[in-house]
């Protein structure tokens, strides 16, 4: 069962998609801060970029700008505040700070750092009402899917994409060019590749496609990629190096993207604000 407000739902996944490709290796996490009757949203937070405060501190700072730490309030997030310090505070001392009335969660933290110290339980005995709520977990699992991969099984989570014709063919018999995306298709790839931190391909596609494995909306492509594999791939294969990108290097350091008010842009500024292609 779920208390979440539609309302509430839409936001913290729209907060949690924002954040995913930008926390790493953090949680892509989102909270909001309600009345305690869950009708009216007072502050909102998402984690932000590596070293940066988590969701629920975001959070908490909008609500303590917005003059209302005075009110009762409920905190919503996707994840279980974590209980230790790494570069920032825990956020399970901000909690016990403010005491709101009820915490929802979605997922527990599986990080043995945080298993090591029951943030949960300690806020029951503080005499916060703890609740597990289906629908932020929902979300959690939309959004945490590859940190939870990292950390429970030590490996990568993968999108897999695959351009396939209604007849469940990759291309005609004499290996012709055929368009089988169409742009709302190419739009979509090109964000969720803007969420995962390496793109990997296959020697075919490579020597064959010659992929940019880049960033793009619009006009403009991200050019000041790094480098894979020098002493395998060079100019003399046709294959212009300097738009790649180092394997497991994340796509901001690697030049893909850059990072503005919690925003995506693309090098020539072609995307102005991912919420906007959210909407």
């Amino acid at each position: 069962m779920t208390s979440l407000p539609e309302k509430f739902r839409e936001e913290l996944r729209k907060l949690s998609f924002l954040s995913m490709g930008e926390s790493s290796p953090n949680p892509p996490v989102s909270c909001l801060i309600t009345d305690v009757e869950n009708k009216r949203i007072f502050a909102k937070g998402r984690t932000s970029p590596t070293g940066g405060p988590h969701a629920e501190r975001n959070a908490y700072y909008e609500f303590i700008n917005n003059g209302l730490l005075s009110k009762p309030h409920n905190v919503w997030v996707t994840f279980e505040p974590c209980t230790h310090h790494g570069k920032t505070p825990p956020c399970l001392d901000l909690i016990l700070e403010h005491k709101p009335k009820t915490l929802y969660y979605g997922l527990k933290d599986p990080n043995p750092l945080v298993r090591k110290n029951e943030g949960l339980e300690i806020c029951r005995n503080a005499g916060i009402q703890v609740v597990s709520d289906f629908g932020l977990k929902e979300i959690a699992e939309e959004s945490l899917f590859g940190f939870i991969s990292r950390i429970e099984k030590q490996k990568p989570s993968m999108i897999i994409k695959s351009a396939v014709s209604k007849e469940g063919f990759f291309t005609t018999k004499d290996k012709a060019t055929v368009r089988l995306s169409g742009n709302l298709s190419d739009r979509l790839t090109s964000i969720l590749r803007a969420k995962c931190d390496a793109v990997l391909i296959g020697p075919r596609t490579l020597f064959q496609d010659l992929p940019g494995l880049d960033f793009r909306i619009g006009g403009n492509w991200a050019t000041d990629l790094g480098t894979i594999q020098e002493n395998i791939f060079g100019e003399s294969n046709g294959f212009d190096i300097s738009r790649w990108f180092e394997a497991g290097v994340d796509l901001e350091r690697a030049g893909v993207l850059k990072f503005e008010h919690g925003a995506y842009f693309e090098r020539g500024d072609e995307i102005k604000d991912l919420e906007k292609i959210w909407e």
